[in-house]
């Protein structure tokens, strides 16, 4: 690009090429969740066509677990009533909620300014779907979650209208920042 181009300058980062503390720990945040479902979708799929239910027990028996308690019973009735699609799908939906959470991550942690945009509307499509399940059981850790991804929406809203609230006009629009 020559110099008399305009090179968009993004708020976000504080020199050109470098995000902020906040935009950092959001970028780590999306990276760990990446690595969490993807590790989740790839265990999920090395079990399609395993017997669940015989798994946990064999589990249970090498750690020596009594498997008389009303809850072990019902977690070895739940699992032996999954279908393997079941399994198939939640294994590829987390591997690719983790690949866009990843592709989030990264791109905030270079300071790519579409990553902002990403970030704000992946996180924003969950926050009716965390209302809906704390109406229906009010926990901590949901609540939890609702309050973090709504600070970290408000947080990257709050930049993001920060980035475009403030047009370059005249002689400036023209030149290119200076390097610091």
């Amino acid at each position: 690009m020559s110099p008399d181009r305009h090179t968009p300058s993004h708020y976000l980062w504080k020199r050109p090429g470098t995000p902020s503390i906040g935009i950092r720990l959001i970028a780590l945040l999306q990276v760990t969740k990446c690595l969490l479902f993807t590790s989740g979708g790839i265990g999920l799929l090395t079990l399609i066509g395993t017997d669940l239910a015989q798994l946990v027990r064999g589990w249970l028996e090498t750690w020596h677990i009594r498997q008389d308690a009303a809850v072990i019973q019902w977690l070895l009735t739940t699992l032996s009533e999954i279908h393997p699609d079941q399994v198939t799908l939640t294994g590829i939906g987390s591997l690719l909620y983790g690949l866009i959470v990843g592709t989030q991550g990264v791109g905030l942690w270079i300071a790519a300014p579409w990553a902002i945009t990403m970030t704000v509307y992946g996180l924003s499509a969950f926050i009716p779907l965390e209302i809906y399940e704390l109406l229906h059981r009010l926990t901590t850790v949901k609540i939890g979650i609702l309050v973090l991804n709504i600070l970290i929406v408000g947080y990257l809203w709050k930049q993001y209208y920060h980035t475009t609230s403030k047009p370059r006009t005249g002689r400036a629009a023209l030149s290119t920042p200076p390097s610091t």
